[in-house]
């Protein structure tokens, strides 16, 4: 084990008490003190230490203020509008005056030691702006756990969600997504069509630039627990990594450490967040991973006159005006138009001159975290850190707005998981848009958390979550209410062989499998392959590869050019040629769904022959699908094969690179330039239990990796840690990039209270 060492930095006084501060041997902070309040104002002191520009861009981004507090250009413009219109900050206002006496206390301490630390560490790279160094409100706080929970999150869902009702409206047979999603509800779905046809879709794209990157955006991650008698040292075992963007500087999560007379907490914290994301104290362990619970429907309004139709009746909507006073520039007015069920998503060009909107349809988006849940986040931060009993921690979550996979572990050899996140009570399921004007349709008030779903203490002795289906997992059935479009669960499948193979599970155990490149995707894909590879030199390559992605395979690289011609073929036929293009390079569906496709091609018996050949009537009861699949996949394989002979058949390790870039001056300064770091092979892919995804989102090139590695066992103190950066965003400083190597190497850093 790693000797761990302290080194005392200064007493800072806080209500009466003095904070001791002190960084370790890995220039992790440290604080020691007694009382909730005094943590919260530590935490905010140490995020305003060493994260202060992160905090500054946090604060600039959510505000809606880029073109104004960085520089005026279309993208900072085009960010704010996008900022404005969702309302974080605006509702995250309002929500400000439900926080509970001791959550107010608590959320104003976190801001006076942020505040505090931010008035003697101004980061330089703020004083090149015209940022005016606002004090960190109790507004900004709950306004990003609202960012964090829908950027990448509820997000995800809402793009499929349009994508399928956008493609209605285009003419896209309904037979596709029937087969895509089995059992999706098509009640009504012809009058749907109708309307959709007729809808002003608002085209404007979710913004992706160098300023957002310093936004979090959790996607897909691991977490899994092992009870007392798996374990080897008797004791339960937790291992978690969160998986989102990698390719920035500073990391996303700042690592804390919090000392008091008897417990301590350490973990991952958000800098502008008052608590640990994910950890542990002297009695429990806690993380999650992204629950992929349907928060969020579209429902489909007529409007005529200016008013919505409801019913018989047609009624009025409210209009937010917000205005963007860019440096240098003229002001740019942002009108949001909403009704009950949430804001209509409204082209500019069908807002009239008097500020009414043009008649016709349009979609109003509905999200379950629009108006609430930031008071009650507070509160769970406040409580879950200081909480020692599994059941404890379950009923604490339930109150979370965040659709997550909670997983627990405590002391005394409990272990448990806990859906959290605010279920819609809807009569559909959700995935097709609903006639706005049905009140039938509409939204039940109110968060249920008796639907929630929890598991104490399985007989089989572990809890896994990697944002698979846990109904399925856990019930072995699908609840289409709660989620109806899970990820694949091949890392879900991974881990479970490993944690039931030979041998019981210890922290060497977890940290290998955290570090894993095998792909269970690759291997049931290659079991259809196998028996159709010729024998020739790239396709012994591609016959002989082990399944991992690791830096010397060539298989892995023939093998994601041939799911590309997959996915292609499946797509480009359907929704033609630029849009496949658009799909691949511009957006996240096929890099988050990509398991609906792969089940059409492993699984063609109960697909629809469409898909495979668009010219045969599919109600032909004697088509051989299964032989239009073989055919599908030959063509794929031999395209493959011949655009990738022996030459041109690369290693993975020099195609899948990446590079840590500065999350204001990457994008504008060259790679050597000391923000910057790399190029550096990412191993892994997007169906390995180390995720290495490299894609394109809307232009910019991002990731999906772990963001933080944490293996903990609760027979002792030691959390074993990694992130891909180091605690400090100063960039001139050892602790701006001291945690690469460790990282991209899999290698793990010890961290331990006083």
């Amino acid at each position: 084990m790693e000797r761990v060492s302290l080194k005392k930095i200064k007493d800072i006084p806080f209500s009466g008490q003095t904070l001791e501060m002190s960084y370790d041997n890995n220039m992790v902070t440290h604080f020691k003190g007694e009382g909730d309040n005094a943590f919260a104002f530590s935490l905010g002191y140490a995020h305003g230490k060493e994260r202060g520009l992160q905090v500054a861009l946090l604060q600039t981004i959510i505000r809606g203020k880029l073109s104004e507090w960085i520089k005026n250009d279309p993208e900072t413009i085009e960010t704010d509008r996008f900022m404005l219109k969702m309302g974080f900050y605006y509702q995250a206002r309002k929500e400000v005056i439900h926080l509970k006496e001791k959550d107010r206390e608590f959320l104003e301490s976190y801001c006076e030691g942020l505040n505090k630390s931010r008035k003697v560490n101004t980061p330089w790279e703020v004083k090149l702006f015209p940022y005016p160094k606002k004090p960190w409100q109790p507004a900004d706080s709950i306004a990003l756990m609202k960012v964090m929970a829908y950027l990448g999150l509820a997000q995800t869902q809402q793009d499929f969600e349009k994508f399928l009702a956008m493609s209605l409206a285009q003419g896209i047979s309904p037979t596709y997504f029937k087969s895509l999603l089995p059992g999706i509800d098509q009640e009504g779905l012809e009058d749907l069509i109708l309307c959709l046809q007729k809808t002003n879709f608002d085209h404007s794209p979710i913004p992706q630039n160098e300023y957002l990157m310093g936004l979090p955006k959790l996607k897909n991650s691991n977490n899994w627990v092992v009870a007392n008698k798996l374990s080897e040292t008797n004791t339960p075992l937790m291992a978690a990594d969160p998986h989102l963007e990698i390719n920035r500087l500073p990391s996303l999560w700042f690592e804390f450490v919090w000392n008091q007379r008897d417990n301590y907490k350490t973990g991952i914290t958000m800098p502008g967040v008052p608590g640990f994301i994910m950890g542990r104290n002297k009695n429990l362990s806690f993380s999650f991973t992204y629950g992929y619970m349907d928060t969020i429907d579209y429902f489909v309004e007529e409007i005529k006159d200016g008013k919505l139709k409801e019913e018989d009746n047609w009624v009025g909507l409210s209009c937010r005006e917000e205005v963007i006073s860019p440096l240098k520039g003229p002001n740019d007015k942002v009108r949001v138009y909403e009704s009950e069920k949430g804001p209509l998503e409204v082209p500019e060009t069908c807002i009239l001159n008097n500020n009414l909107l043009k008649d016709g349809y349009y979609l109003t988006r509905s999200w379950s975290g629009h108006t609430s849940g930031g008071a009650e986040a507070i509160e769970c931060l406040r409580l879950l850190s200081n909480c020692s009993k599994t059941q404890e921690a379950c009923e604490i979550v339930k109150n979370l707005f965040m659709s997550a996979n909670w997983l627990f572990a405590d002391n005394e050899g409990s272990i448990g998981y806990q859906q959290s996140g605010y279920l819609p009570d809807r009569s559909h399921q959700g995935l097709y848009p609903q006639a706005g004007w049905d009140r039938q349709k509409a939204w039940k008030k109110g968060h249920k958390k008796e639907n929630l779903l929890q598991n104490l203490n399985p007989e089989c002795g572990y809890l896994i979550t990697a944002n698979n289906d846990v109904f399925k997992e856990f019930l072995g059935k699908q609840n289409s209410m709660s989620i109806n479009l899970p990820l694949a669960d091949y890392r879900y499948q991974r881990i479970l062989k490993q944690i039931q193979s030979k041998g019981k599970t210890s922290v060497v155990k977890c940290k290998t499998l955290q570090n894993d490149v095998y792909s269970e995707q690759a291997s049931l894909f290659m079991e259809v392959l196998k028996p159709i590879i010729p024998d020739t030199p790239s396709g012994r390559i591609l016959s002989q590869w082990d399944f991992k992605y690791d830096k010397e395979s060539r298989g892995a690289f023939l093998f994601e050019k041939f799911l590309s011609n997959c996915y292609e073929g499946l797509i480009a036929p359907v929704w033609g040629p630029q849009a496949w293009q658009t799909m691949r390079a511009n957006t996240t569906l096929l890099t988050d769904y990509y398991g609906l496709f792969d089940r059409i091609l492993l699984n063609p018996e109960h697909q629809d022959s469409l898909w495979f050949d668009s010219s045969i009537n599919d109600q032909d009861m004697d088509i051989d699908v299964l032989k239009l699949r073989n055919e599908f996949i030959k063509v794929c394989l031999d395209k493959t094969l011949t655009l990738f002979p022996m030459a041109k058949c690369e290693k993975w390790g020099d195609v899948n690179t990446f590079m840590f870039s500065h999350i204001l001056f990457g994008k504008n300064t060259p790679s050597w330039f000391p923000c910057n770091e790399g190029p550096h092979f990412l191993k892994g892919c997007r169906a390995t239990v180390h995720q290495g995804n490299i894609y394109r989102d809307r232009g910019t090139l991002s990731s999906f990796g772990p963001s933080y590695r944490m293996v903990t066992d609760m027979g002792n103190n030691c959390v074993f840690s990694s992130i891909p950066g180091g605690p400090s965003d100063r960039m001139f400083k050892k602790s701006y990039k001291s945690e690469i190597p460790n990282w991209l190497g899999g290698h793990y850093k010890t961290l331990l209270p006083y």
